[in-house]
């Protein structure tokens, strides 16, 4: 178990630094190419590239604010309500997230699929490793959601009686 963990904080530490880099290339490339075009020298392909980033950006991203994250709008209503209710009501968002995720990727994976044939208009790649960043950051939302389950269901009633700035103030 130890080693799971193990690989999954190293998952974790990579996949903060890919977020990090496609964000620094989506900046680069949108940029790049607004002045590249003002100076009438389009670089036609950065649009596509940046579509493309962009797209893994947007779920890996997903996945990294469901691992980091607390609730906003859940917590807004649930530091009001006793403990038990507080985490009911988490557990039910989780398990709502869970839900979507689950269909986000059946039709991810048949999104996948159905886009094979098309590219890219300015690249000679397949549009499906685009469109595979649905389903590919849906299971993992999916599995970032189910550890946090884990810890909700395994934190004592204690913790949840405090406010949430003494509970912050505790985490670190």
């Amino acid at each position: 178990m130890c080693s799971l963990k193990r690989i999954y904080k190293s998952f974790v530490k990579a996949e903060e630094i890919v977020l990090g880099l496609l964000l620094v290339a989506i900046t680069v490339l949108v940029f790049g190419s607004a002045i590249a075009r003002s100076m009438s020298a389009p670089i036609i392909w950065a649009t596509d590239l940046s579509t493309f980033f962009f797209a893994w950006e947007v779920f890996l991203g997903g996945d990294f604010l469901i691992r980091n994250t607390s609730l906003g709008g859940v917590e807004l209503i649930a530091n009001r309500l006793p403990s038990k209710a507080q985490k009911a009501l988490k557990l039910l968002w989780f398990v709502l997230i869970i839900g979507f995720c689950l269909i986000l990727a059946f039709f991810g994976i048949k999104l996948c699929f159905s886009n094979t044939k098309r590219t890219f208009q300015a690249m000679n790649f397949s549009y499906s490793w685009c469109t595979l960043s649905v389903p590919f950051g849906s299971i993992l939302m999916i599995i970032s959601s189910l550890i946090r389950i884990y810890e909700i269901l395994h934190t004592p009633a204690s913790y949840w009686k405090q406010t949430g700035k003494r509970r912050k103030e505790e985490a670190k």
